[in-house]
């Protein structure tokens, strides 16, 4: 009787990424979720007795940096981000081994949203006025409302003595001012909020 056996050794090198990332921290990102209009962000990530650190910022969320060292600071700032979803990736080395990646995501909007437009006021009754409009646009973090303000004056602007907040922030395209009075000329101006 012939056989024949076939043995397959696999060794794994506890050399590559043999222990967790480090922890990454941002101060000028601290919630990752949160859009920020901030387009300089600010990692931290530190091991002791590290004597290395290996680094990708990208749009990616798995991506594993080389094993080439860029840098043995625990603090990394890029400066002057585009819009969008981000993620920064880093690794350690300690003892002549590379620990597992760490990534951490973080959303940039540096741009105010687009106006909403054909903002219309219609006399509803006594003491109301229902305003509505075509949303305004923004298409990174997304509009979050509205703030709406009311003048007496053609042309008035929000900075001025008699303009008044009558919503702090109203989502939808349409609001009732129930703060008016018969027989006065009532101008509105709408501002878009976003998400940053």
């Amino acid at each position: 009787m012939k056989f024949s056996i076939f043995v397959f050794v696999l060794f794994l090198s506890a050399s590559v990424f043999g222990f967790a990332g480090p922890q990454i921290t941002s101060s000028t990102h601290p919630d990752g979720e949160v859009w920020s209009t901030n387009d300089s962000p600010r990692f931290e990530f530190e091991f002791d007795g590290a004597s290395g650190y290996s680094f990708v910022f990208d749009r990616f969320p798995d991506t594993i940096p080389d094993d080439v060292s860029d840098s043995t600071d625990g603090e990394k700032v890029f400066l002057g981000k585009d819009n969008g979803q981000w993620f920064f990736h880093v690794i350690y080395r300690a003892g002549g081994q590379w620990s597992e990646a760490s990534h951490y995501g973080l959303k940039i909007d540096r741009f105010p949203p687009f106006a909403a437009t054909a903002l219309k006021a219609s006399p509803l009754g006594a003491g109301s006025i229902q305003l509505t409009w075509n949303a305004g646009l923004d298409s990174h973090s997304g509009i979050k409302g509205y703030k709406i303000y009311r003048g007496l004056l053609t042309g008035f602007s929000i900075i001025d003595e008699g303009a008044t907040v009558i919503s702090e922030l109203t989502s939808g395209t349409s609001y009732v001012d129930e703060g008016v009075s018969e027989g006065v000329y009532y101008h509105y101006i709408l501002q878009s909020i976003d998400n940053a």
